[in-house]
């Protein structure tokens, strides 16, 4: 296997998570806010509500405010540490992917050395909105499925219960809806994903399982949805 030294690959997966961290958190407050960001920086600080977006992001970027206190590097924090995050996670679905390919560690090393020096992707960590996160979400619960899809089919060797990977997607998928509307084209992705393996024969996954996770994620969302109707 490419990389096989686990020192090496260690090593170099470690550096990769330095180099997305110094791309997203050196000169983190040195551009002004523009007009979305202010907004965004309002709404967080409770100034006025906000009608168009779900309060997930605002809810975890209060508590960063009060520990660290108001600048323009510390309303950006939850955005850099939600794309250094998601860099992690595209390492971690990537070797879970190519779990069986003898390439696995040189995929694992270069899918995140690309997106740590993503230009675009560190712009988006740089910049107080939402994006990032949903980012995180994206790729976190794309992981977890695949941690859950290989549980079922037998290449997950570990000693957990599926229902983690199960419960973890869950949790994720739900806050997401709570923090942006496009979570729900995630969610599409992921199971037009599994139909696509159980329409192909490809996994033979607990049906029980997979609608009650459904059910769960479907019926978190209703109070908000309730609550989204009675504003308009």
């Amino acid at each position: 296997m490419i990389l096989s030294e686990k020192r090496t690959y260690r090593a170099i997966f470690a550096l990769v998570l330095l180099i997305a961290a110094l791309t997203r958190f050196i000169d983190l407050g040195f551009k002004s806010f523009w007009i979305d960001e202010g907004t965004t920086a309002f709404i967080i600080r409770g100034t006025f509500e906000s009608f168009l977006h779900p309060p997930g992001y605002f809810i975890l970027a209060r508590p960063l405010l009060k520990i660290f206190g108001q600048s323009d590097y510390t309303f950006r924090l939850l955005p850099a540490i939600s794309g250094w995050l998601t860099i992690l996670f595209i390492m971690l679905l990537s070797g879970e992917l190519f779990k069986e390919s003898r390439y696995r560690n040189l995929i694992t090393i270069m899918a995140g050395a690309v997106a740590a020096v993503n230009p675009y992707m560190v712009a988006m960590s740089q910049e107080n909105r939402m994006y990032c996160l949903i980012a995180l979400f994206a790729v976190s619960s794309s992981y977890y499925l695949c941690k859950a899809i290989n549980n079922e089919l037998g290449y997950d060797k570990s000693k957990y219960s599926p229902w983690l990977w199960w419960a973890l997607y869950s949790i994720i998928i739900i806050y997401g809806t709570y923090t942006h509307v496009f979570t729900f084209t995630i969610l599409a992705a992921g199971n037009i994903f599994l139909l696509c393996l159980v329409v192909f024969g490809k996994l033979p996954i607990k049906f029980w399982r997979y609608i009650i996770v459904q059910a769960i994620i479907f019926a978190a969302y209703i109070p908000l949805a309730f609550s989204s109707v009675q504003l308009n």
